[in-house]
């Protein structure tokens, strides 16, 4: 019975890192051009519509450039945010949201913020992808692999992990958040959806 038991637990946790996996591929395909764009503004003041007409003058073939980094960037971290968290919950003896129960536990943020903590050994893949997107380096570095060597080759590694405090800060305080508020925005959505459709029908 331990046996099963145990199985079940280590397909549960493999099912939670492939599925953190695939959320983090679609994520990134579908909103990295619109990650660019907030990117230009941040870096040059433009407006929405002024990034937008830049990036479109740039064309098409450079639309994508950089994506390789967050790419990896976002399904390794998915995968370690949702398969860590499940680990260290289970390690510090909590337990997932449930009708009625806390809607914050300590337990809860303790794995939270360690899962977040863990992502951020990913931060050079986010500095690589922040120097591809900017176009005063579109001649400067041919591809994620060029600037990698060249960042490593002139800077040294500590570049790579320039600003991880901050990074640890955001991945930790942003997981606490999404792990205690997940569960119970999920069935308050979904009982809404259930009361409305039985009045629909009634």
């Amino acid at each position: 019975m331990n046996t099963q038991k145990a199985n079940d637990e280590r397909r549960y946790h493999a099912l939670e890192f492939g599925c953190g996996w695939g959320a983090g591929c679609i994520e990134t395909c579908i909103v990295y051009p619109a990650t660019k764009v907030s990117f230009r503004q941040q870096v040059h003041g433009y407006n929405v519509l002024g990034a937008i007409r830049e990036i479109r003058a740039e064309g098409i073939s450079l639309l994508y450039r950089g994506l390789l980094p967050p790419l990896l960037m976002r399904t390794t971290s998915r995968a370690v945010m949702f398969g860590l968290y499940d680990n260290f919950l289970t390690h510090f003896g909590g337990a997932k949201y449930t009708r009625g129960s806390s809607l914050f536990t300590v337990e809860r943020a303790k794995a939270a913020f360690l899962a977040g903590a863990c992502e951020a050994s990913l931060a050079p893949l986010e500095r690589i992808q922040v120097l591809l997107q900017a176009d005063k380096y579109h001649k400067e570095f041919k591809n994620s692999g060029d600037a990698a060597v060249k960042i490593f080759k002139y800077y040294g590694i500590r570049e790579y992990y320039r600003g991880i405090s901050l990074v640890i800060a955001r991945n930790g305080l942003s997981n606490i958040l999404y792990f205690n508020l997940r569960e119970p925005f999920k069935m308050f959505i979904l009982d809404k959806s259930k009361i409305e459709s039985h009045t629909a029908l009634q």
